[in-house]
This record gives C-alpha cells, structure tokens and sequence, in this order.
C-alpha cells in the first residue's frame, strides 16, 4: 500500500507540474501568436492547452486512485486509469481535428502575418521547454509505470517536435516572404489526430481486458514451482487486471493424490502467502489436480495420451491426467492454440480418439486455450 501512495504522489506532483508548464506555455504563445497574427503560433498554444487538460484528467485519476476499496467497488479504483487513458485519447483528437479545421481555413481563405525575431524566438524557446518537460514526464512515468503519464509525456515530446515545423515556417516567412502556415498547421494537425486514434486504441485495449505480461506469469509459476517441493505442476493461470501493479487471479496446482486435506489447506495458504509478497498478485483460488504418481500403468497410459494429443496440430499437450482404476473413470486437460480455427471439430476429434483408446475407462476431457 505504501508503494503505491508513493507511486500516486509523483503522478500529482508530475501532473502539477504539467498543468503550470503548458498554461504558462499556452498564454505566451498567444500573446506573441496575436501580436505576429500567426495562426501557426496560435495552434501551437492550443496544443499546450490540451496537454494542460490532459495532466488534469491524469491528476483527477491519481487522486481516484487514493480512493480505498468499497462494499460497491470490491477490487478497489485502480482501473480510473485505463478510464483516463480513453478521456486523454478523445482530448487529442479533438485538439487534432481542430487544427485540421484550421489548415482548411488558411488553405481556403488565406491568413496574413507578421513576424519579428521576437516571434521566432518565443517558438524556439517553447520547443526546448516543452521538450525537456515531456521527457522528464516520460522518465517520471517508466518509474512509477503509470500508461497514463507516459501517453501525456509523449504528447508534450510530441508537441514539442512538431512545433520545430512552426519554427521553420516562421523563419521562412520572415526572410523569403513564402507563407508555410496552412503546411505546419497541416502537418502539426495530421500526427496528433494519429496520436489520438493510437491511444484510443490503447485504452480501449486496456479496458476491454488484455493478455497479463508474460514475463509476471513466469515469475507465478517459477514461484510457486521452486518453493514447494508438494508441487509438481503449475497450469491456468488467470490473471485479472484491476489497475497498475493490482492483478487477482486463479491457478490450478498439481499435487500426489496422497495428500490429505489438512496438508492441501497450509500448502494452498502458503502459496498465495508467498505469491502476495513476491509479485504483489492475490490469489483467490487455488484448485486442485490430483496426479496418479505410483502405478506405472497409469503412468504409460498418461505418456501414450500425451502422444496422441501432441500429434494432432496447433495442440500443446496435457495436463491434470488423473485415472480411478475401481471406478473406471479419467479425468484431462487438453492444451489447444488459439491458431486452432475449428476448435469446436478438434475438441471432439482427440476426445473420440482417446475415448476409442481406451475404451474400458469414461474419459471426461477439457479444454484448455493458450497463446502463441
């Protein structure tokens, strides 16, 4: 819990700093923008607006964040961020499509301008600022991993290189006389509306539900695998996203089927003890799969299964394979790809071959999906 109060605290410090930066930003370009009528100087300003807007929304988020667990939200308010995510996407966007509008506008009804060193000067200024601060943002956001921060910080690095095209139109106009606004104003309008559409995709990804990191999924497994002799196999593993660094989830284990019920209950509580504290992931459930581990008849019987299940394509293999010999029953998981387009057809195809295999035995046989 102190990490992550001390994660919200340097998104608001961070966000502040955003919202004073790109405000003090946005009123000087419009003074000078005004002063030189440079519709380019003017959209740049609105470019610093929308970041200032964006570091509130990220801000309003962080302070959500603080929001402790409720009877109506169990699982706390860590998802506010993918919500953020999705608002900072429709605020570029329409900041995008305004410039845009705007080039429309110049390209349609032409605009006059004058400009001065001053004016130039004030551009290449704001570029370093707003540069050095969307790197610092970027750097503050890879440290606490916030999406949220990252996708402001790369607007304001974005921004900032954009703004060079205003730059170089300003420099143009003022010692050839050729007009370059509508092409800047063009250019500057073009890549924020794709850096709109990018994080709408993003958030819209993340909300909807996405695959965990791989790389957390093996630090569960190898955990759980490497700390309990009692633990033979680690499989399905589900993992459930409730915000930044807050993941709850289930895991099946495979265990001797001698254990009893009492060594099961301190083995279960163990793992998720040790889970928690190691990858910060609560395990909610922990189920069972017996494994026959002395009859070497089952034990063939187990490989021979295994081979007939790998030969097929798209298909990984088995798992949780337990054999009743008195009551005739057998119980397995296959592993299928997601590559595998007629699931439904393949499913039934091995169960019917397994079951014609072994014919003195009712198999009851599971599916199972992983990705490639």
């Amino acid at each position: 819990m102190d990490e992550m109060v001390k994660r919200n605290k340097i998104i608001i410090r961070t966000s502040i700093d955003g919202v004073l930066a790109n405000v003090l930003l946005g009123v000087f370009k419009i003074i000078f923008g005004l002063m030189a009528s440079s519709p380019a100087v003017v959209s740049s300003a609105v470019g610093n607006f929308t970041d200032a807007l964006a570091s509130v929304v990220v801000l309003v988020g962080a302070f959500f964040s603080f929001k402790r667990p409720n009877k109506r939200h169990p699982f706390g308010y860590g998802r506010v961020e993918y919500l953020v995510i999705l608002i900072i996407a429709i605020v570029v966007l329409d900041a995008g499509i305004g410039e845009l509008s705007e080039t429309y506008e110049i390209f349609k009804h032409g605009h006059e301008t004058h400009y001065t060193v001053i004016t130039l000067v004030v551009v290449i200024v704001s570029i370093i600022v707003k540069l050095a601060h969307g790197i610092h943002m970027r750097r503050r956001a890879h440290t606490v991993e916030s999406t949220a921060l990252h996708a402001v910080g790369s607007e304001a690095v974005h921004h900032g290189l954009l703004s060079i095209f205003t730059a170089a139109a300003v420099a143009v106009r003022m010692y050839t006389g050729y007009s370059l606004e509508a092409y800047a104003t063009g250019i500057i309008g073009i890549v924020i509306t794709a850096e709109g559409v990018k994080l709408l995709f993003e958030a819209i990804a993340k909300i909807l539900g996405h695959s965990v990191p791989t790389g957390l999924r093996q630090e569960v497994r190898q955990t759980i695998l490497h700390n309990f002799d009692q633990v033979q196999g680690v499989y399905d593993l589900t993992l459930h996203d409730y915000g930044p660094d807050r993941y709850m989830g289930s895991v099946h284990i495979t265990v001797p089927e001698d254990m009893t019920a009492g060594e099961l209950d301190w083995l279960e509580r163990q793992i998720q003890k040790k889970v928690l504290i190691d990858q910060k992931v609560f395990l909610a459930g922990i189920s069972i799969y017996s494994v026959n581990s002395h009859d070497p008849d089952i034990i063939r019987m187990r490989d021979d299964i295994s081979s007939l299940v790998t030969s097929y394509s798209n298909m990984a293999g088995i798992h949780g394979f337990y054999v009743n010999k008195e009551l005739r029953y057998a119980s397995l998981d296959i592993v299928m790809s997601f590559n595998e387009k007629d699931v439904r057809g393949k499913y039934k195809e091995i169960r019917s071959a397994i079951q014609q295999r072994y014919p003195e035995y009712e198999f009851h046989v599971h599916l199972d999906m992983f990705i490639d």
